[in-house]
């Protein structure tokens, strides 16, 4: 079975982005991928990106205040580009989980 969540995420700036979820099994593993982006942040910022309230990394915005993760199971990275290797404390999301990024940017996953 696969899951694919997403949340839009925004606040009362102009900042705005997206996250991403996704888990299946290979085999007994569990595989799990989570990518964040912001666009339109302050250039230069970093924020911590925070799933129900629990901290699992932080997001560098660059001069044109746009920033990106993504996190992986480490089984599953072949590729330096394919991500970090993700939180073995990291959760199996649900539809209605929360996601923050810093103090501007919230959102709540839905399937996609």
């Amino acid at each position: 079975q696969r899951v694919r969540l997403r949340a839009d995420l925004g606040g009362d700036t102009l900042a705005s982005g997206k996250a991403d979820y996704r888990e299946r099994m290979r085999g007994k593993t569990l595989v799990q991928r989570f990518s964040v982006e912001v666009e339109d942040g302050e250039p230069g910022a970093s924020m911590g990106v925070y799933v129900n309230g629990m901290q699992f990394g932080v997001i560098f915005l660059n001069d044109f205040g746009f920033g990106e993760i993504q996190f992986r199971t480490a089984s599953a990275i072949d590729d330096p580009d394919d991500g970090t290797p993700i939180d073995p404390e990291f959760p199996r999301l649900q539809p209605g989980d929360s996601i923050s990024v810093g103090k501007l940017l919230s959102g709540t996953f839905d399937e996609d």
